[in-house]
């Protein structure tokens, strides 16, 4: 048996709204979706995002391994994804890494090895 990929579910109170935000500042296009869910893309990457209840907005959250981080964080500062004053972080653990909040404060973490940053 062999993993091949995951979709991290991401729940939302305003459906419109997360859409807005994955698509205009973080550049995912929609695959599909429809009612109260959508599926978003972006190189091999997807995400699923769902409305979701007040309690639960908010909860989720991914890691995303990238080529380019430092690219990526300079086209999410100029989105405005990235708010000013933040940076790349170099861990203890040997990655570079940068977070973004959706607007319910959803949290993905993109990454890369330090030395490919």
């Amino acid at each position: 048996m062999t993993f091949r990929s995951a979709v991290p579910g991401i729940p939302v109170s305003d459906l419109a709204k997360a859409l807005d935000f994955y698509e205009h500042r973080l550049g995912f296009r929609r695959l599909r979706g429809g009612g109260d869910s959508a599926v978003l893309a972006r190189s091999a990457i997807e995400l699923r995002i769902s409305l979701a209840e007040p309690r639960v907005a908010g909860t989720g959250g991914c890691r995303v391994h990238v080529d380019g981080l430092a690219a990526l964080f300079d086209e999410y500062r100029a989105s405005e994804a990235v708010p000013a004053g933040e940076s790349i972080v170099d861990q203890p653990w040997g990655r570079s890494e940068f977070t973004v909040f959706d607007p319910d404060r959803n949290c993905i973490t993109f990454g890369a090895p330090t030395a490919d940053r």
